[in-house]
């Protein structure tokens, strides 16, 4: 807004004059209030008011950031800065104007080269400024970097939905941020669902498209940081790098500035956690923030309203899309036997799917059944869903994920690769690594965080087939034989000795059979009453049949019978 200004003080050279009254007329020009403008450049009201008052000599990045704020090129404010800070510049100034000559005169605001400017620099006694190095362009380039949308996308017709209503819902609410984020383990599809609504939406967000690898679980570089993320996203608005600062408060702060009632598209693709996503959050109604993570990003749901999207694995009508837009229609009726049984042995998982899919259209004559084959062994599961690329290979994939565990998490997820069942509960886990239930459910709900396993019901989980492949391998590979049969031991302790107590609730009257004393760490359920065995046996009945047939394979005889 614009406001009476003060007369500046006749001490002040010509060229330091200049400036102020220059910033003066850019602050009342773009509407700005004074507080407006301190907030958006991440200075104080105060300073702002000595410096504009001309108290005293303005910071070279405050004028930058007055730049970028008011939209103008920074480089004909920094050669008026350049000059205050002369001391021959500003000697001549002061002989040639005299005292206060211009204090209280707003100076034209004309381009180098117009007939304007050609007696501006007679008229105050200030040399013209310069004209930039590399002038900004009369249409300044508009980021778009939405990657190219997937060309096998299929199916997600319920998520694309929710992500429409949703978005639909937010930006009629006035002053709400829109923020998306997309959950799930992976190789579930959440880039290629993320890019493929991005670009369905791309046009209601004329003023830009950034898009950023967060690198949240890469296996060979360290997450992005925000600094790094924003100093691109400032770069692809054509800020120069001496105009950024260094710090990540003031980068957010012109980051925001920027941004402010603009349109803009942003994806954050695989987001670490909350903390890495905050400062890239713009603070504009107008724009919408896709984010995509392996983990459960509940804080941002928190505090900033993110509305939460898990995603699941495909259904097997999708799942058989899929597979068809890889190999074509015409094999797939060939070998429909074969394809029935590679979207049962993928899981439903879209990268297992579209690795299996690639290996079949990279050798139209291999047969689907000698790939089906190779997916039936579980020792030869994760090799035969081996690209030979890092980001396309369903176990490197997963060990990102697994890699960025605590230890007592990664140690149970391995464990649990051994389980037997469809399907676990806390004491049986707790059971399985020996430690407290408590301890259990903590490393349990890490494992859904980091979307390695899902709470299927309240206190039950479980992972799909190729996650279960992967967890017995690192098992294999990193755990003891004594340490897994330990392991085992316990876990049909547990089973063997809550059925044993649920057996005498259903039959009082029947006489308890004789079992042995279970290994110390076994945790049992705690059944009370007739209704809580019946429903444990009912809950329970697919893995105590598959714990008998464990036991009988593993020479546990006394379990077994």
């Amino acid at each position: 807004m614009a406001r009476h200004w003060t007369p500046l003080p006749a001490s002040l050279s010509a060229a330091h004059a200049a400036l102020v009254t220059e910033l003066r007329h850019l602050k009342d020009q773009s509407g700005l209030s004074l507080s407006r403008l301190a907030a958006q450049t991440n200075y104080s009201r105060s300073s702002w008011e000595r410096w504009l008052n001309g108290k005293r000599p303005i910071p070279r990045v405050a004028v930058e950031r007055v730049a970028v704020v008011c939209g103008v090129e920074p480089a004909e404010l920094l050669a008026r800065w350049r000059r205050q800070n002369s001391p021959a510049q500003s000697d001549l100034g002061r002989a040639a104007a005299g005292p206060g000559a211009v204090a209280n005169h707003p100076v034209q605001r004309s381009r180098p080269g117009t007939p304007e400017s050609a007696g501006a620099g007679h008229a105050t006694g200030l040399a013209v400024a310069p004209p930039p190095a590399h002038p900004a362009p009369a249409h300044p380039v508009l980021p778009r970097q939405l990657p190219c949308a997937p060309r096998h996308f299929v199916g997600r017709d319920d998520a694309l939905r929710e992500l429409a209503e949703v978005f639909e819902r937010r930006r009629n609410t006035y002053g709400a941020t829109t923020v998306l984020a997309l959950d799930g383990t992976a190789g579930i599809g959440k880039t290629a669902l993320a890019i493929r609504w991005a670009h369905q939406v791309a046009e209601q967000f004329p003023d830009g498209q950034l898009y950023t690898n967060l690198r949240g679980f890469d296996p060979t570089n360290s997450p992005m940081t925000p600094v790094e993320a924003i100093r691109g996203f400032l770069s692809a608005f054509q800020v120069p790098p001496e105009a950024i600062p260094a710090d990540l408060d003031a980068q957010t702060a012109l980051y925001r500035s920027l941004l402010s009632d603009k349109r803009i598209l942003l994806v954050l693709d695989n987001a670490r956690d909350a903390e890495q996503v905050r400062p890239l959050l713009p603070g504009s109604a107008t724009c919408l923030t896709v984010v995509t993570s392996r983990s459960r990003l509940t804080g941002l749901a928190a505090v900033e309203g993110a509305h939460l999207m898990p995603l699941y694995l495909l259904s097997n009508s999708e799942a058989h899309q899929l597979l068809i837009a890889h190999i074509g229609p015409e094999q797939a009726e060939a070998q429909s036997a074969a394809v029935d049984e590679l979207i049962t042995r993928c899981a439903g998982l879209p990268l297992a799917l579209s690795i299996v899919g690639a290996r079949s259209a990279a050798q139209p004559n291999f047969p689907l059944s000698a790939i089906a084959d190779e997916l039936r062994e579980t020792e030869t599961l994760m090799n035969a869903l081996n690209s030979g690329d890092a980001i396309a290979d369903v176990r490197t994939v997963f060990s990102w994920s697994y890699r960025c565990l605590s230890a007592p998490a990664a140690r149970l997820f391995r464990l649990l690769g051994t389980h037997p069942g469809p399907d676990i509960s806390i004491p049986a886990a707790a059971s399985m690594a020996g430690v407290p239930a408590e301890e259990a459910r903590q490393a349990l709900s890490e494992l859904t965080r980091a979307n390695l396993l899902d709470e299927h019901a309240p206190g039950r989980f479980a992972f799909h087939d190729l996650l279960r492949a992967y967890a017995g391998e690192q098992a294999s590979l990193l755990d003891s034989d004594a340490e897994r049969c330990d392991a085992t031991h316990r876990m049909l302790d547990h089973y063997l000795h809550t059925a044993s107590a649920a057996v005498l609730l259903l039959a009082p009257a029947r006489a308890p059979l004789l079992v042995p004393p279970p290994r110390t760490g076994m945790i049992p359920e705690d059944l009370t009453d007739y209704n809580s065995a019946l429903q444990w046996f009912d809950v329970e009945r697919p893995t105590l049949l598959a714990a008998i047939e464990l036991a009988a394979q593993s020479e546990f005889d006394v379990h077994a019978w």
